[in-house]
């Protein structure tokens, strides 16, 4: 185990130099010391830090034909993984009377410079993978993410508004073929109280 995790830093280290090397015209010894630098946490991963913690959920999901949403209750927990590089969500709720649970991983990408991220669910054998942007003045992260579906692949959009310390909306789209977006879902996130936590 031990020879195929060295194995494979290996590979990551010689192929992110070979990425960099294409980028610009550095030595071995500057192309190390950029990936050593590209390889640490910077600005983009601090407001992982704000996340941090206890969340209370309020789930709205939208249905097509039906004029109200239907709304229930959930919780979620936050935490940093690897010296601040990733941040981990675990969500249990409950969708249409359906126990559900949620497992997320998101981080940024330095030398990709974009954010990244994994979802997985207990609704779903599938991963989605998303690729985002976050736009610092509106507060808000805009995150396309894709997943396998019956008939092909799904597309998917989030929009996370960040509206104060202690709560953030996430709105969930399915974006069609035409490229229009259909609201499935809105989850407010309201930091739960110490006692609840």
């Amino acid at each position: 185990m031990k020879t195929l995790s060295a194995m494979t830093m290996l590979c990551y280290l010689v192929s992110t130099s070979a990425l960099l090397a294409d980028d610009q015209e550095l030595s071995p010894q500057e192309q190390e010391a950029l990936m050593m630098e590209l390889g640490q946490p910077g600005e983009e991963h601090e407001h992982f830090a704000d996340l941090v913690g206890s969340w209370d959920t309020e789930i709205k999901m939208f249905i097509p034909g039906v004029a109200e949403p239907q709304v229930s209750e959930g919780s979620s927990e936050f935490e940093l993984i690897l010296d601040g590089r990733f941040l981990v969500q675990d969500f249990e709720g409950s969708f249409a009377g359906m126990e559900f649970y949620g497992h997320g991983m998101s981080g940024y990408d330095r030398i990709q410079e974009k954010y990244i991220g994994t979802w997985m669910d207990s609704f779903s054998t599938g991963m989605m993978t998303l690729e985002g942007t976050y736009d610092e003045q509106a507060g808000t992260m805009t995150e396309i993410g894709t997943t396998a579906a019956p008939g092909g692949e799904m597309t998917m959009k989030n929009v996370t508004e960040f509206r104060s310390d202690d709560e953030f909306l996430l709105t969930i789209y399915t974006v069609e073929a035409d490229g229009t977006d259909t609201k499935l879902m809105e989850i407010t996130y309201t930091r739960a109280e110490e006692g609840d936590e």
